[in-house]
């Protein structure tokens, strides 16, 4: 293995690496990073909000589900929409996986992407270490693992629409106090809700990974700006800086924990 082939392996090695790790920062972002920046701001973490905001509608939701016209009518249609971004994102993956199979078993064009290995400013003219269709089978899988967690997503926002109108149906029967099923119900919606918006979310992130990994094909110095500059452009999303209120105090406050029976 030459130099160049090395520094490609390195540099594939060090986006894949970067990509997975501040994926997971991201899931537990709040454990690491500083609680406030400077005396003025504040870091407002999307995931966290995201979970904390999606346990208080559902448990509020439960509390109202035997109104069919109302909360339960909403829970339906908030998951429809979720089922409908599903299915657009994947129509559109559908098609990007079938060209991308197309590339893998033709070989005039992996031949091009072998050439366009040798035209990069870092590596080339050696070789690519990764045979062509390796280059193209990472941003495949990514893609292919993107809509495995869609798919996941959807099946949950169907289960949840179902099991809204249930706990609606039930509510009431034991009067003075919840039923240990009532509670059961509620505490089992929010963690699917919860569940729901994970695969929603991995899926993005895997389909952000293919959009910095899909620019392997070009070489080895598209595949390093593609890959930062996608990171670069989650961080600028992930984590929001809101300005403090001069003059008001903010007292940070838990979510509400389950209900023991």
């Amino acid at each position: 293995m030459q130099g160049a082939q090395v520094t490609e392996m390195v540099i594939f090695l060090v986006c894949i690496i970067a990509w997975a790790l501040y994926t997971l920062s991201y899931f537990n972002l709040h454990s690491w990073m500083p609680r406030a920046f400077g005396r003025n701001h504040t870091y407002n973490n999307i995931w966290g909000q995201a979970m904390r905001i999606r346990e208080t509608w559902a448990r509020d939701l439960m509390a109202k589900a035997e109104d069919a016209s109302g909360a339960a009518l909403l829970a339906v249609q908030q998951m429809r929409n979720i089922i409908v971004a599903c299915t657009l994102l994947v129509m559109g993956m559908a098609q990007i996986m079938g060209r991308l199979v197309l590339i893998m078993v033709s070989d005039s064009n992996l031949a091009t992407i072998e050439e366009l290995a040798k035209m990069d400013p870092m590596t080339g003219p050696t070789p690519s270490w990764a045979p062509a269709y390796v280059r193209v089978a990472v941003p495949f899988g990514a893609t292919l693992v993107s809509l495995l967690c869609f798919a996941q997503a959807v099946r949950l926002a169907v289960h949840v629409g179902f099991q809204v109108r249930v706990i609606g149906v039930s509510v009431g029967k034991h009067a003075g106090e919840r039923s240990e099923e009532e509670v059961l119900l509620e505490d089992g919606t929010v963690c699917m809700v919860q569940r729901c918006e994970l695969f929603f979310t991995l899926g993005l992130r895997f389909l952000y990974l293919f959009i910095g990994t899909i620019f392997w094909v070009l070489g080895t110095t598209a595949l390093l700006v593609s890959s930062f500059t996608v990171l670069l452009m989650l961080a600028l999303s992930d984590i929001v800086i809101v300005p403090r209120r001069s003059g008001v105090s903010i007292k940070r406050v838990q979510s509400p924990k389950a209900t023991e029976v």
